[in-house]
């Protein structure tokens, strides 16, 4: 069995900073709400406005000169609710992913490494688990508390998308899926039992508490490369193709237009901050970006 040990970080922790981040900084989030459609300006191809509903189906709209798509495995869907013309398919993909987290309370020494990532090749379930631990806060200051432990690497590109990731459901202890990370888990740890968390769970065979259960959905590609890119008008607005020069390619120099960023697959967490600069670099329409973003187009 091949196992390589990387230092990681917690990305829930990480996302919470991000999102916090935003906030200090003005930005208006608006979630959950559903974008319905796009004004275009019909010289140039570069958005003008942008409307979308809440979930009390009320409407709202809002003025849109640069506008990034980053849904996710649902970014196809809704490129093609905005332009419903467009020819263009965004060749992004669903693939599902279950897993599991679990609470290691045997007590971690102040020497330990505080977290690692493990990518096996084998474990006799069909699939390759990856692993990845962190210990808690409080370790760091009594070298006494416990270790999340994440496992996942079962997937499925048959499960279907729900229209919303609201509706995307918890999966029980007992789906057949979790069954087989649990059954790795065993194997993996030696443990002969897993527990289910709760307040008075206890440690006395240094077992692991499964603290939560998880199925989400990953955007991939054919190549296995994300899309980062600006769209050329032309390929959403049908009629700028027949035109051979236009003011969107001027105006596309100086920022503005439509944008992609999608198709991460399980890494979009780890590739954010890298992906957010190319995006605000070909947003702003700096020269530099095409140079590390051309191989991430359509």
């Amino acid at each position: 069995m091949l196992i390589a040990i990387l230092l990681c970080s917690d990305p829930g922790r990480f996302c919470e900073f991000l999102l916090n981040q935003c906030k200090e900084h003005n930005v208006t989030i608006l979630n959950p709400v559903t974008a319905t459609s796009v004004t275009i300006d019909e010289m140039t191809g570069l958005p003008i406005t942008l409307s979308y509903t809440t979930q009390e189906f009320s409407e709202h709209t809002i003025p849109c000169t640069s506008l990034l798509l980053a849904a996710g495995p649902w970014t196809g869907r809704v490129y093609k609710m905005l332009f419903p013309k467009s020819e263009v398919e965004l060749p992004i993909t669903n693939l599902a992913g279950w897993s599991v987290v679990f609470r290691d309370l045997r007590p971690v020494l102040a020497s330990t490494v505080p977290c690692h990532s493990a990518f096996t090749t084998s474990s006799g379930e069909n699939f390759c688990p990856e692993v990845f631990s962190r210990i808690q806060p409080i370790a760091f200051e009594d070298c006494d508390g416990g270790r999340d432990i994440y496992l996942a690497g079962l997937n499925s590109s048959e499960i279907p998308l729900p229209d919303f990731a609201a509706e995307v459901e918890t999966p029980e202890l007992h789906d057949p899926h979790i069954e087989s990370l649990l059954r790795v888990a065993r194997r993996i740890f030696t443990l002969s039992s897993l527990v289910k968390s709760s307040e008075n769970a206890t440690n006395e065979n240094g077992s692991l508490e499964v603290l939560r259960t998880g199925l989400c959905h990953r955007p991939v590609t054919p190549n296995g490369l994300p899309i980062l890119m600006r769209l050329d008008p032309s390929r959403y607005v049908p009629h700028l193709a027949s035109l051979t020069s236009n003011a969107a390619s001027d105006t596309g120099m100086q920022g503005g237009g439509l944008y992609v960023c999608a198709g991460h697959g399980p890494w979009g967490i780890a590739l954010s901050l890298g992906s957010g600069k190319v995006c605000a670099n070909l947003i702003m329409g700096h020269t530099e970006a095409p140079i590390y973003s051309s191989q991430l187009s359509l």
